[in-house]
């Protein structure tokens, strides 16, 4: 819709011609406030909004000729074989239906990987990113509290996901089950689930701010 549709140019424009921070904080509040099942049909492939995003990225590298500016280490390459391993038993053993999910999805793994790796080159961008992320999550927890109190996804508004959820499978112990944005309740607890040992790391080797425990409170919230 409209809202989803701006939202998307907004921040692919960021990641296109921002600074590499304002790139990367751009990325992240797309994983935020794009919902992840919002997406356009072409030729048979979804084109999910943060998609759009990753290909804005891409366009960035590729016209600025940005590249790595650290080595190259084990983890990089333990990203590749992992999804180029699980590409290949995919292609295998699954039907051609198939094929351009999974595909897709090692795709949306190395690039986002890629970029990150890209935009963020030091200790200091990794700080700067979490203090602003705080910055994300203070407007985005009280809308998923919300959802969790109200059975309604505020989310509904950008497109993608459903204004009320119904059925027992979103219910624990009397309570919603919260997807804000995400397609899935636990992919977003897996994001405060991600996020709340990063911002831990960060207070424990002092940098004792107040952004920074405003990020361990959110992740706790999520």
């Amino acid at each position: 819709n409209a809202l989803g549709a701006t939202t998307t140019i907004l921040l692919a424009a960021a990641v296109l011609f921002g600074s590499k921070r304002a790139a990367l904080l751009a990325l992240v509040a797309g994983i935020l406030y794009l919902t992840q099942p919002q997406a356009l049909n072409v030729a048979g492939f979804n084109l999910y909004a943060f998609r759009l995003l990753e290909v804005a990225g891409l366009a960035r590298l590729l016209a600025r000729g940005e590249r790595f500016e650290v080595p190259w280490t084990s983890l990089d390459k333990l990203v590749v074989a992992l999804y180029g391993y699980t590409v290949l038993v995919y292609l295998v053993r699954s039907d051609e239906e198939a094929y351009a999910y999974q595909i897709g999805t090692a795709v949306d793994a190395f690039l986002c990987y890629f970029l990150v790796r890209v935009l963020a080159t030091s200790i200091e961008d990794y700080k700067w990113l979490l203090r602003y992320l705080s910055l994300l999550l203070i407007p985005f927890v009280p809308l998923v509290v919300y959802e969790s109190m109200t059975f309604q996804n505020p989310f509904a508004a950008i497109g993608g996901v459903e204004l009320i959820r119904a059925g027992d499978v979103w219910i624990r112990e009397g309570r919603l089950r919260a997807t804000g944005s995400f397609g899935h309740p636990s992919l977003l607890g897996t994001f405060g689930g991600v996020f709340l040992p990063l911002y831990v790391s960060v207070f424990l080797s002092g940098e004792r701010r107040l952004l920074v425990v405003a990020g361990i409170i959110s992740c706790l919230a999520i």
